[in-house]
C-alpha cells in the first residue's frame, strides 16, 4: 500500500531511486506513477 494514500487498491514497487505507484484490476496492472524518490508522490497523482 501507498503511506500517503489510504487505497487499498494503490500499491508500489521501489526500484533504484523510483517509485512505481500501481493499481492492480483484474488480471491487469494499471501504472499509475513513475517518479523519482526525491519528489513528493502528493506532487506527482
Amino acid at each position: 500500500m501507498v503511506p500517503e494514500y489510504g487505497d487499498e487498491d494503490l500499491r508500489e514497487k521501489i526500484y533504484e531511486n523510483y517509485r512505481i505507484v500501481y493499481r492492480i484490476k483484474g488480471e491487469l496492472i494499471e501504472v499509475v506513477a513513475i517518479c523519482h524518490g526525491s519528489r513528493l508522490l502528493g506532487n506527482v497523482l
